[in-house]
């Protein structure tokens, strides 16, 4: 867990990674609730904690990991994207729980099909002209505008939660 968590906090300060782990969190518990509902405002406070405890002990290290990644995920759609940051910071964030790195030549791109998949579903809910991504595995310029069209009008969250979805970690 260390090897995902550290450099990331780093990368991302503590702020911003608490949210994101504030996020993640409430992701991955949905509607069991077996911790609180966390506010997501950076604060790495007695809640926090207990959740994040809570949460590896009932869900596990991997699990948590992955909560923290569709957090980071949710924080990305906050703010538009161009195409060459979009394909670098997702592999970056979701890459190291494949086993690639960034530049490394993932094998199998399946971060970029979960993302498109959830984008066509997403495209299909809230946009009245949508017309469907290629599942291809590439983040190109459809991809990066369907991503900001829809971090926009269905929201960070249910972007974040969709691809989570799609990886079977939500």
């Amino acid at each position: 867990m260390q090897d995902y968590l550290a450099p990331a906090f780093d990368a991302d300060g503590m702020s911003n990674a608490t949210k994101a782990m504030q996020s993640g969190l409430n992701l991955i518990n949905g509607a069991k609730r077996e911790a609180p509902r966390l506010k997501e405002d950076g604060d790495w406070g007695p809640v926090t904690d207990f959740s994040f405890k809570k949460s590896v002990a009932s869900h596990g290290t991997g699990r948590v990991e992955e909560g923290f990644a569709l957090g980071r995920l949710r924080a990305l759609a906050e703010r538009p994207q161009q195409q060459e940051d979009l394909l670098a910071k997702t592999q970056n964030i979701l890459g190291p729980l494949y086993g690639s790195q960034p530049g490394g030549g993932e094998k199998e791109p399946y971060h970029a099909l979960a993302l498109q998949g959830a984008l066509n579903d997403l495209g299909h809910q809230h946009a009245d002209d949508w017309q469907p991504l290629k599942m291809d595995g590439e983040i190109g310029p459809k991809t990066t505008e369907a991503f900001n069209r829809l971090a926009q009008s269905a929201g960070p969250f249910s972007l974040a939660s969709s691809v989570g979805k799609w990886l079977g970690w939500v």
